[in-house]
């Protein structure tokens, strides 16, 4: 019975160890794709070279897997989709933002371009009109929108029909005051 008892207990023994072994091996694969994940999750563009050699750092392990080298190639499987849709969708929101830039720069163009044309001038970070006293700083114009934008440029044609209209009937206050 002792001897039974203890090969019982060398059987346990071993079947425990085994059970270790591979709980080890599946939690380093687990731990491996959770790691991976957060890395992939928090990648940007600006650090996309970074993290791809965080990753391959992590997927290329010397850790002997064994029998369960396979689950391992699968979640680096997982891995890779996941990683090859992240940096897809980054590059593509990366060009949207260019453009939107671009976008942005060229409708701030055209707006200066307007205002060139009502007389204004630009000086720095403003552009101004010293005829009207209107100035208006450039950051303004490049961030609004375009109702207040074509607001603003109507109240300066306003302001520029009445400040003709006054030099009109000042010269014909002139005209008259020579004439008289």
């Amino acid at each position: 019975k002792a001897e039974e008892q203890r090969k019982k207990d060398e059987k346990e023994l071993e079947a425990q160890a085994e059970e270790n072994r591979i709980n080890t091996i599946k939690e380093r694969i687990d731990t491996f794709e959770t790691d991976s994940y957060k890395i992939i999750q928090a990648t940007t563009f600006d650090d996309v070279e970074l993290n791809k050699t965080m990753l391959d750092a992590l997927a290329n392990t010397d850790f002997d897997f064994e029998e369960y080298d396979i689950l391992f190639e699968q979640a680096k499987a997982r891995v890779q989709v996941s990683w090859d849709s992240k940096c897809t969708d980054v590059k593509q929101r990366e060009e949207q933002r260019l453009e939107n830039d671009r976008m942005k720069q060229e409708i701030f163009d055209v707006r200066v371009n307007r205002l060139k044309e009502l007389g204004f001038i630009i000086k720095e970070d403003y552009i101004v009109n010293e005829e009207l006293n209107s100035t208006h700083l450039l950051v303004d114009i490049k961030i609004c929108n375009s109702s207040n934008f074509d607001f603003v440029v109507e109240q300066i044609k306003q302001k520029i029909k009445q400040s003709e209209q006054v030099k009109r009937d000042a010269e014909i206050k002139k005209e008259k005051d020579e004439q008289f």
